[in-house]
């Protein structure tokens, strides 16, 4: 399996952040949290974009569902701590958004995502192509 190269992992990269404590209950027996816990982190942060670019998601026509989601593991994350992640695009096309992602602790590097959503119709769940007003939205708050 491919791993992410050492670029990928620059914070200066990531223009969307959002940060969340961690929880007693996302640990597992090992007392670390658990990477079921960290795909939660990463879905919150990107729920937190799509509120910023469709204030009334997911009361929308269209919705983004993942597609395809790869995780690489960097350290253990602990409790109490507080977990920042960032977002940055990877390519946007017709109907997907592949967004990049990182999770720091402080300055340690937790764990990198990459994740394939693709825009589908809420009725027919079809894919559906992505506005051009929501491709500037989107544009704006990732570059």
């Amino acid at each position: 399996m491919e791993r992410f190269a050492t670029d990928f992992f620059d914070v200066r990269q990531y223009p969307f952040w959002y940060e969340d404590d961690v929880r007693y209950r996302d640990l597992d027996i090992l007392g670390h949290v658990n990477n079921g816990a960290m795909v939660q982190y990463f879905s919150d942060a990107r729920v937190k974009l799509f509120y910023h670019v469709l204030p009334e998601w997911p009361r929308v026509p269209d919705v983004f569902v993942i597609v395809n989601q790869r995780f690489e593991y960097h350290a253990e994350l602990l409790y109490p701590n507080r977990i920042r992640i960032g977002l940055k695009l990877i390519k946007l096309g017709t109907s997907s958004l592949n967004l990049g992602g990182v999770a720091y602790c402080g300055d340690k590097l937790i764990a990198a995502s990459e994740a394939l959503s693709v825009l589908i119709d809420s009725k027919t769940r079809k894919p559906a192509p992505i506005s051009e007003a929501l491709k500037k939205s989107l544009l704006a708050i990732l570059n």
